[in-house]
């Protein structure tokens, strides 16, 4: 190869040498920044893994207070059941005794008008007996 034809491809591979040690150089930019996206991501992912976790905690504390009011809320209901059945109970011996009064009540006024209608007649028939003598 004659001597103007290796400067030439010399110059032009060294053109080309230049191209590539900036591309390089640009790259290298990129993966610097690339690499602090990536500490950022780090962070950002380190946050949610302490969020994750305060969740996690939060979950656990409602699940526990869940199960003790529920289990409050079971006592509570119980003891409505038995006032309620108390009261129930209560209602049922108050309407037995209205309804035994109720039936000795009228009874007695069936006795008192017997009786009414026994003297009446008796009266009246002395009444007419004393006319009639």
């Amino acid at each position: 190869m004659d001597k103007e034809t290796r400067e030439f491809l010399t110059e032009k591979f060294e053109a080309i040498d230049t191209k590539f040690e900036k591309i390089d150089a640009n790259f290298e930019a990129i993966d610097t920044k690339f690499n602090k996206i990536d500490a950022k991501f780090e962070a950002i992912d380190a946050k949610f893994d302490k969020i994750d976790a305060k969740f996690e905690h939060v979950q656990q504390h409602i699940d526990v207070k869940a199960v003790e009011n529920r289990r409050h809320f079971e006592v509570v209901a119980e003891g409505l059941r038995s006032d309620i059945q108390q009261i129930a109970e209560g209602h049922q011996v108050l309407l037995d005794g209205q309804n035994r009064i109720e039936t000795r009540l009228l009874e007695r006024v069936n006795e008192v008008e017997h009786e009414l209608g026994a003297m009446i007649k008796f009266s009246y028939a002395d009444l007419d007996r004393r006319i009639h003598t």
